[in-house]
């Protein structure tokens, strides 16, 4: 049993907290805003899974630096929007006392002036993660070890999609009016297709480290940005393509498509491997496909919404060493690298 401390009671807080005590884990949460926690203990939790859980331990955010200073926690886990990450994961580092942290994706904004060095250096000393949960799940560990067989010289094409509409984003955040009410809908929070559907930008991460090979920063780019005014906008559909020197990549995402399109399609000489996330909101599906013989494997990991977040938890706790959390794809290392692709294409986005 680990001693488990979230900051932020919005709609990661609520998963991470019930993943937590699913895994029989003591969980603290705590939320700058009062009326979020009593939101949480009243209304999100319950609604999602049944009745709330008094395993759960409120803390008020004011009181939380000076109470809990001389206690150590296993886990802690900064689930607030993207725009406080940051400060919030210095302010731990000097107040509180932590084996693991973890920040939720995306690790930051495109606009903020983080220190790089720093934040490497801290990794050196402590096990930090960036919350990519699709990457240590049972589905990439076995789409992983497909691709390990695949010599990089057969690679023709890689493909990555994660499109998803404004319906199920706003479902999961069933108190927001719309878009606009929170982060979601504003890019200099945080928000857009690119720092929310980031896992797609993280599987291609995983794919540089898998076949070592590297992005580099000649592409071509569209970006459409959906604007409310001066202020509120975002990018509602966003498309990359990398042309390498024996393949190329390209990266499609939106926040409009409806049915939601996750998918890491590799296209090789021979077969097309193909892994599809919540494919019929029921399974992961890895598919390949031999285009000479016509022959198609099928594999489906069945899950819930609730296994992703239980199997990265699960990931975190295991991590006893330093050779183990080099090996991680949630690793510091690889969350910056996702957040600096982001920065460089919305950097050159005129139209912002």
């Amino acid at each position: 049993m680990k001693n488990i401390l979230i900051f932020g009671a919005g709609s990661i807080g609520n998963h991470f907290a019930n993943a937590s005590i699913s895994l029989n884990h003591n969980v603290y949460i705590t939320d700058i805003s009062p009326n979020v926690l009593t939101r949480m203990k009243k209304v999100v939790y319950p609604k999602r899974y049944g009745k709330w859980s008094d395993k759960i331990k409120l803390i008020e955010y004011k009181k939380l630096f000076n109470d809990l200073k001389s206690f150590s926690f296993d886990l802690i886990i900064i689930g607030t929007p993207p725009k406080t990450h940051y400060k919030l994961l210095i302010k731990i580092i000097e107040k509180l006392s932590f084996k693991k942290l973890m920040v939720e994706k995306p690790f930051s904004v495109y606009k903020e002036k983080n220190n790089y060095k720093l934040l490497n250096k801290i990794s050196k000393d402590r096990f930090i993660f960036v919350g990519y949960n699709h990457s240590v799940g049972d589905s990439f560990i076995h789409f992983n070890n497909l691709l390990k067989k695949i010599k990089l010289n057969t690679i023709n094409h890689i493909s990555v999609n994660w499109k998803e509409g404004w319906t199920g984003i706003l479902n999961a955040h069933f108190w927001l009016k719309d878009e606009f009410s929170s982060y979601l809908g504003r890019m200099n929070s945080g928000g857009g297709c690119l720092h929310e559907h980031s896992h797609g930008i993280h599987f291609l991460v995983c794919l540089e480290k898998i076949f070592k090979f590297e992005l580099n920063d000649q592409y071509s780019s569209f970006v459409n940005i959906k604007k409310k005014n001066r202020k509120l906008f975002y990018d509602n559909f966003v498309n990359i393509n990398w042309k390498l020197k024996k393949f190329s990549v390209n990266y499609s995402t939106d926040l409009i498509s409806e049915p939601a399109d996750k998918s890491l399609i590799i296209y090789t000489k021979v077969k097309k491997y193909e892994l599809i996330i919540n494919d019929k909101k029921k399974y992961d599906t890895i598919k390949i496909l031999n285009h000479k013989t016509s022959n198609l494997s099928v594999k489906r990991f069945k899950k819930k919404r609730a296994t992703d977040f239980m199997n990265e938890i699960k990931h975190m706790i295991n991590i006893d060493n330093k050779k183990s959390y080099e090996k991680s794809f949630i690793k510091l290392e690889n969350g910056l690298r996702v957040q600096k692709i982001i920065n460089n294409i919305l950097k050159n986005e005129k139209s912002i």
